[in-house]
C-alpha cells in the first residue's frame, strides 16, 4: 500500500504543480495586459487632447466670415491668434491662446482692455503658439499635457 500511497501523493503533488504554473501564467498574462492597456489608453488621451485642439482652433478659423478676420498677434504677452468680427458698428474679437495650460478663448470688444485671465478654458495643454508664415496661411504649434506634439497650418482666407 506504501507503493500506491506514494504514486497517488506524486500525482496529487503533480496535479499541483501543474495547477501553480497555470496561475502564474493567468497572473502574468493579466498583469502584462494591463500594463499594455494602460499604454494603449495613454497614448489615445494624449492623441484625443491633439485632435481636439487642432479641431477646435480649425473650426474657429473656418467659422471667420471676411477676408483679412484673421492675425497673428500678441496678447497679453503670450502668443494669440485674434478673430476679428464686425456686428453693426462694433467691431469684436475672438482671442485664442494659451493661458496657465490651458487653451483660452476670449470673446471681446476691440477697444477693452481685458486681461489673459478674462477668457474661458477650453481644454488643457502645455504650449500653444501661432506663426504667420504668410498672408494666408498660420503655422500653429501645440503641446499637450501628456506630451504629445502636433504642428499644422491653417487657410486664413474664407
Amino acid at each position: 500500500m506504501t507503493d500506491q500511497n506514494t504514486r497517488h501523493a506524486v500525482d496529487l503533488f503533480a496535479v499541483i504543480i501543474l495547477f501553480a504554473g497555470f496561475v502564474l501564467v493567468g497572473i502574468s498574462m493579466v498583469l502584462f495586459g494591463s500594463r499594455i492597456y494602460q499604454k494603449v489608453l495613454a497614448s489615445m488621451e494624449a492623441n484625443g487632447d491633439v485632435r481636439t485642439a487642432e479641431a477646435y482652433i480649425t473650426q474657429k478659423v473656418r467659422q471667420a466670415k471676411t477676408s483679412g478676420a484673421i492675425s497673428v498677434t500678441i496678447f497679453d504677452g503670450r502668443s494669440a491668434l485674434s478673430l476679428r468680427e464686425d456686428y453693426g458698428d462694433e467691431a469684436y474679437l475672438t482671442y485664442l491662446y494659451e493661458n496657465d495650460g490651458e487653451l483660452c478663448e476670449l470673446f471681446c470688444a476691440e477697444d477693452a482692455a481685458l486681461t489673459a485671465e478674462a477668457g474661458s478654458a477650453i481644454l488643457p495643454l502645455d504650449s500653444l503658439s501661432f506663426e504667420q508664415v504668410t498672408d494666408r496661411a498660420v503655422s500653429v504649434s501645440l503641446t499637450t499635457q501628456a506630451g504629445a506634439h502636433q504642428q499644422f497650418l491653417l487657410n486664413t482666407e474664407p
